[in-house]
This record gives C-alpha cells, sequence and structure tokens, in this order.
C-alpha cells in the first residue's frame, strides 16, 4: 500500500548506535583485543595523486610495451579512448608495479582477466589508439579526522585505494571502467 513503507535510513538513524561486544583474543591477533568504538559513523577518505608514467605501445614484436616503472607496490590506470565506447579506464593493484605489467606483455595460462586486457589494448593500439598508464605510489589515509600515510605495502590498503579510484570513476560517469 502507498503510504506505509518506510524509509530505512530514518530507522537507522533512529534506532541510535549500534553496539558489538568483541571477545578478547588474545596478543597473537595484532590488537583486536583492543578496545574498539562500538558504532557510530564511518568517517574515511583517501587522497592519493596520479602520476603519468608513459604511453603503451606496440614493440616489433606485436606485444605491448610499457614505460619502466618502479619495482614497488602501488597502483596502476590504463585509459585510452575507443571510437565506439569512448574513455575507459583500468585500474589495478600491485605490490610490484614493475613485475604487474610484465604480466599484461606476456599473459600466462590461466590469467583470463590478464589476457582480456592485454587484447583490448592490442586491438586498440593496432588499429592506430593510443594508451597511457599512470600510477600512484604514495597516498594518505583520513579517518575520523586523522590522516596517515597510506601503507600500499598491504594489500588490504591498496585494494582500498583502487576501490576509490573506480568510485571516482564511477561518479565522473565519463568512462568505461573495465576493472
Amino acid at each position: 500500500m502507498p503510504g506505509n513503507h518506510t524509509d530505512p535510513l530514518a530507522e537507522l538513524l533512529a534506532a541510535g548506535p549500534a553496539t558489538v561486544d568483541r571477545p578478547n583474543l588474545g596478543a597473537g591477533y595484532r590488537g583486536y583485543d583492543a578496545p574498539r568504538p562500538k558504532g557510530g559513523t564511518v568517517d574515511l577518505r583517501i587522497t592519493m595523486r596520479w602520476r603519468h608514467s608513459g604511453k603503451i605501445t606496440v614493440d616489433s614484436l606485436g606485444r605491448l610495451a610499457f614505460p619502466v616503472l618502479p619495482d614497488r607496490p602501488g597502483l596502476y590506470r590504463f585509459t585510452w579512448v575507443d571510437p565506439i565506447c569512448g574513455h575507459r579506464t583500468f585500474v589495478g593493484e600491485t605490490g610490484n608495479l614493475w613485475r604487474r605489467l610484465i604480466g599484461y606483455r606476456h599473459p600466462g595460462p590461466g590469467k583470463i582477466s590478464d589476457q582480456y586486457i592485454s587484447d583490448l589494448l592490442l586491438t586498440h593500439l593496432s588499429t592506430g589508439g593510443t594508451a597511457d598508464v599512470a600510477i600512484a605510489m604514495f597516498g594518505a589515509l583520513h579517518v575520523g579526522g586523522a590522516e596517515q600515510a597510506l601503507d600500499l605495502d598491504s594489500a588490504a590498503s591498496r585494494e582500498l585505494a583502487a576501490s576509490a579510484a573506480l568510485m571516482q570513476c564511477a561518479v565522473a560517469g565519463d568512462t568505461d571502467i573495465l576493472s
């Protein structure tokens, strides 16, 4: 019946903060037994800056060629304009930028996503298109107003940053997101 529906957000706000009792898991759990805040609002912001690293090209053997990247953890972003799909963006994260891009140059068996992105780029570049790669190796995490360095040695931090980068693309709405 119209008019009998309640607003789920209003219900949550009216219920007040949730509480969760956490058991003491011992010192082996890296501080998980420390007191945790109960309920409240999650206030999280990620800042990072993309650095243009160069063009992606095709070498004389018909394989992808990437600009030289550091062998450090970080995020990478491929961008290109496809005549049919428009702007396309692929965002990934890795513990070693240089080694990760080699995976697109030589996709191994079972690496379906590497092969897919490699094929898309090769097709685009072989028809005269251009593609760029940018990287982000540093960032900051803002939690509850306090800022700290974003630890890109941590896979969880890289995945969080990559998700934030994808959300930025989605909100802009001007690109086909491939990640």
